[in-house]
């Protein structure tokens, strides 16, 4: 699997380690025996669920939390007890982040949050609406 570095623009290959956290897992990218970021995830219901994602490097690598999740969108797809991947979004930087990676907002108020990331998509200056947070349940 291939990063890039962001101060010189090369790339890095990795590695993935996964080991038992808790009730589910925890995902590792390694750049040699150094982990630069890491996913805990686990099963529930019929979602591969992230309970936590972390680019510990983020300031040096490119491409860390999109190779995570990668990753678990396979497992997913490979797992036929599974329908999709799923997170709590909690803060709206990181909304357009998981958007842009193919999750879209799920259960109340889904429709609007929705139609808003669409909108700030395609006209980055798209005025943002003072009742509509961008945060909650999303799914790939």
């Amino acid at each position: 699997m291939q990063i890039t570095n962001r101060r010189s623009q090369e790339s890095l290959e990795c590695t993935l380690d996964t080991k038992p956290q808790g009730s589910g897992s925890k995902l590792s990218l390694l750049a040699g025996i150094k982990e630069i970021g890491h996913v805990v995830y686990g099963e529930q219901g019929s979602d591969l669920r992230i309970r936590w994602i972390e680019n510990s490097m983020k300031s040096t690598y490119k491409g860390v939390g999109s190779a995570l999740i990668d990753t678990l969108k396979k497992q997913c797809q490979q797992n036929p007890r599974l329908t999709s991947v799923s997170l709590c979004c909690m803060d709206e930087d990181s909304a357009v982040f998981f958007y842009n990676k193919g999750f879209r907002f799920d259960g109340e108020g889904a429709s609007s949050k929705n139609t808003l990331m669409d909108n700030l998509q395609q006209n980055p200056n798209f005025p943002m609406p003072d009742d509509i947070f961008l945060m909650g349940e999303m799914k790939a």
